[in-house]
């Protein structure tokens, strides 16, 4: 593992993940991850490979989107924890998470309440006759960690749902998430697949991130 020091001279070509996460993560003995600089076709193929971005933003000139009239932002606490479950579980078909995976995530010494943010839309909602309230639907969601050894905080996670998307939500939650970012962290970094159907990559870039560092994650075939 290398030091906090080398770490932060270049954060997304030292490590393939958060230093944070790379502290903690041991890779499986079927499974390795290898920089663009350092991989080898005729080497690795045999090996399963997917392609990994990591990027990071400086925290400057950050401006801020604001959500149309017809949405909200609510910063996450224990009462919406289902509403997390419910967003992510609509808008990812790779996996399910439950009630205890968020719980889970928590409890990471990471955890920043404030970099856990969720959309709800004005216009769908239920009405609660007992208590006399409206009960809005959650329809975006972004989760970040803050680690205070390197002051970098990460993107772990962003959706929204597929029936509204298209309505400007990821970039809003994008930048919403920089600004409360800028006030704690150094730098903000984010890492993901190379190839998805949204071009996550350039939605990054579009909000000021900038690299372009490759890490391949081989899996033995």
């Amino acid at each position: 593992m290398i030091s906090v020091k080398k770490y932060l001279k270049d954060p997304c070509n030292s490590l393939s993940m958060p230093y944070w996460k790379a502290k903690k993560t041991s890779l499986r003995s079927d499974t390795i991850i290898v920089h663009q600089t350092k991989y080898d076709e005729v080497l690795y193929r045999e090996w399963h490979d997917t392609l990994y971005f990591r990027i990071q933003h400086d925290l400057l000139n950050l401006t801020s989107r604001k959500l149309s009239d017809n949405f909200f932002y609510k910063t996450v606490d224990e009462e919406q924890i289902n509403d997390v479950v419910t967003v992510i579980n609509q808008s990812n078909e790779e996996q399910e998470i439950t009630k205890n995976d968020v719980i889970h995530w928590m409890r990471e010494e990471t955890y920043c309440k404030d970099l856990w943010i969720l959309v709800y839309s004005k216009r769908n909602y239920k009405y609660d006759k007992i208590n006399k309230v409206k009960i809005y639907m959650p329809v975006a969601v972004v989760i970040s960690n803050f680690d205070k050894s390197t002051k970098e905080a990460s993107f772990e996670l962003l959706h929204v749902i597929p029936t509204y998307r298209k309505n400007g939500l990821a970039t809003s939650l994008i930048k919403e998430s920089l600004l409360r970012i800028s006030c704690i962290a150094d730098f903000a970094t984010v890492t993901g697949k190379v190839e998805t159907p949204e071009n996550i990559y350039d939605l990054y870039k579009k909000c000021g991130f900038t690299g372009d560092a490759i890490w391949h994650v081989l899996r033995k075939k």
